[in-house]
């Protein structure tokens, strides 16, 4: 038995395919067995991130010890495999 795609897979659409899968023989009298198989769709880096802001702006002092931050910007990432974003200081 050999299971291909149709089409392109999405995670974000579709996380799981649930399959019944039936053999039959062709003895007299036909012997059938039936089982389930679930296929889960392992999520790819699809979705470029997205900042939360148009603009970020900051203030830095001539002064400003080594180190220091001075700006953080964040953005959302649309991908399962990064849900939650990720934040950067500058």
């Amino acid at each position: 038995m050999k299971v291909t795609t149709a089409r392109r897979l999405d995670r974000e659409r579709t996380p799981f395919y649930s399959l019944r899968v039936r053999c039959r023989d062709s003895g007299d009298p036909p012997r059938i067995t039936e089982t389930a198989i679930k296929v889960n769709v392992v999520d790819v880096n699809d979705n470029s991130p997205v900042f939360t802001a148009q603009t970020y702006r900051g203030t830095l002092v001539e002064n400003n010890y080594i180190g220091a931050s001075v700006l953080q910007a964040s953005h959302m990432s649309l991908t399962l495999a990064y849900p939650f974003g990720l934040s950067r200081h500058l």
